[in-house]
């Protein structure tokens, strides 16, 4: 308890004191307690960065995060009372030194805990103001990018931002660190990152409207129209027209939703370095380019007279 309410050692005992005990107890109850979805949440930030850069291994802050996890998975008494709020604290020091009874712990317990709660404190503090941060500049740096040129500023400034993040420990524990030196290296990046992934996405827009209006024309030409009178008829033209459909039909889907709303996903560009497509898959910058690519090379295809006459009259 003298942990918990940051008391110094000798506060609490060995010498009991009811009136201080109640206290730290009350104290404890109202605005130390240590919640469990908070505890998730920190961990589930951490986790995110970690993914973010491809490090799949452990990190420093797990073992002392499952301590805490198994802490407070005890369900937090309704009411403030000294003898419940006592009992709590037992079942969930018992849980998380992983022992069976009180009698169990020694002073190697009381120090793990001691040095865990200190670490708690040290990371949920800074990593509240930095978490999102961190995790920005983690997603905008580890994006793939497509080959070819015109993305080498990107590139220089995603090295820059990795460099940074190689010792995430340290600026996960170091907010200063975070706003003078990684907050600018970021800066350098997103604003040429979000400008060219915008720009591809209009274009993406655009050339699905395109091809949009091209499939529809096509598919109400007079080429169409005369093969439709004419398949009940005629064996080639029925095949012709099979053939015409089965192309309109394999045209490339839209991936977004029409029309597009920029600012949403400027925002989303920001903060996850993509949108997702309609599937809510990750919609890349690789992806992205390919798409149009796709598209652009299926306008050909439909605009040609290939299509609208020597395809569908074979």
């Amino acid at each position: 308890m003298e942990s918990l309410t940051t008391k110094p050692s000798g506060a609490l005992g060995p010498k009991y004191d009811k009136a201080s005990a109640d206290d730290a107890l009350a104290e404890f109850f109202k605005a130390r307690w240590i919640d469990k979805d908070h505890v998730s949440e920190v961990e589930r930030r951490i986790d995110e960065l970690y993914q973010a850069l491809g490090k799949e291994e452990r990190h420093p802050f797990d073992e002392m995060l499952v301590f805490w996890l198994d802490f407070s998975s005890e369900d937090k008494p309704r009411m403030e009372s000294d003898e419940e709020v006592y009992a709590w604290l037992e079942r969930a020091v018992v849980k998380a030194c992983g022992v069976t009874e009180i009698d169990g712990l020694t002073s190697e317990h009381l120090a793990r805990f001691e040095k865990n709660y200190q670490d708690w404190v040290k990371l949920d503090q800074p990593f509240a103001g930095t978490s999102g941060e961190l995790a920005r500049a983690a997603k905008l740096a580890s994006a793939p990018l497509p080959n070819g040129r015109g993305l080498q500023e990107i590139a220089r400034a995603q090295k820059e931002v990795l460099k940074e993040l190689n010792q995430c420990d340290k600026l996960i524990l170091d907010p200063d660190a975070v706003h003078v030196r990684l907050a600018p290296r970021v800066e350098r990046l997103e604003e040429p990152y979000v400008e060219t992934y915008l720009n591809e996405l209009t274009l993406l827009e655009s050339l699905q409207g395109q091809l949009r209006t091209q499939t529809a024309a096509v598919a109400k030409s007079a080429e169409f129209d005369v093969l439709t009178d004419f398949s009940s008829e005629v064996v080639e033209a029925q095949r012709a027209l099979e053939g015409g459909q089965r192309q309109l039909n394999e045209m490339p889907s839209s991936l977004r939703k029409y029309p597009e709303d920029r600012d949403r996903s400027e925002k989303d560009v920001r903060c996850e370095a993509n949108v997702r497509d309609l599937e809510s898959q990750d919609l890349t910058l690789v992806r992205l380019r390919q798409a149009c690519e796709v598209r652009q090379n299926a306008l050909l295809s439909v605009s040609s007279p290939c299509l609208k006459s020597k395809n569908i009259w074979r």
